[in-house]
């Protein structure tokens, strides 16, 4: 007798979890895309944070980061092209792309649910609905975010003509970042590109006209 309560205890257990899941996995699926726009929301936010603050004024002056660049000029002392050197310019790009997945294991990730210390996060319900009563009554739907599964850099140079005979020379770090998303029912990737100005300089000089008084230069990509 007690060995027949045993089983249909054990199988009641099992159909209460095997139900919980099905509702979780359909609930994930239905809402999927409000679910994606939520914890895209938040994570891109706290790495352009993040980002950011990497980069404080310490290392940003920490050398002449315009050393990276050469600025060519023509017959006539007017600029017709830029180039990077690329032995620095490497050089800085990796030291920038260790530094990232250095600190990534401190980065406070902003949200509106609850985690768990292996990184999964419990969001609820009534927060992708939009329903206050079911935000604490309501299912959590697990979901597990794989941050920077995928970083790129690059440098990007904009000169322009800055009033008389002056020009303007911008030096910006690309950041292209993909992170992964895995929650019942769905795996998503989504990602942001960030744009942080390294260092800007007005100097002597002029773009002829066939150039458009602009000069855009891109070095080529460093990926993780």
């Amino acid at each position: 007798m007690k060995l027949r309560r045993k089983n249909k205890k054990s199988k009641t257990i099992i159909l209460v979890i095997l139900f919980t899941l099905i509702n979780l996995s359909y609930i994930s699926k239905m809402l999927k895309n409000d679910l994606e726009n939520i914890v895209e929301k938040n994570v891109n936010k706290s790495i352009y944070n993040y980002i950011f603050y990497m980069f404080d004024k310490d290392t940003l002056e920490s050398g002449n980061l315009l050393d990276i660049i050469s600025l060519n000029e023509n017959s006539e002392g007017d600029l017709v092209s830029v180039d990077y050197k690329y032995n620095i310019a490497y050089k800085y790009l990796n030291e920038s792309m260790d530094r990232l997945y250095k600190n990534i294991s401190v980065m406070m990730i902003d949200s509106d649910y609850d985690k768990t210390e292996d990184g999964i996060y419990f969001v609820p319900v009534g927060l992708v609905l939009n329903n206050i009563l079911l935000e604490r009554l309501g299912f959590k739907i697990p979901c597990k975010i794989n941050y920077l599964s995928d970083v790129d850099m690059g440098f990007k140079t904009s000169v322009k003509n800055y009033g008389i005979n002056n020009l303007l020379v911008e030096l910006l770090l690309v950041i292209n970042v993909s992170n992964d998303l895995m929650s019942p029912g769905t795996y998503y990737q989504f990602g942001e590109s960030y744009e942080i100005l390294l260092a800007s300089r007005i100097i002597v000089g002029n773009i002829p006209n066939y150039l458009g008084h602009t000069i855009e230069k891109s070095s080529s990509i460093l990926s993780s």
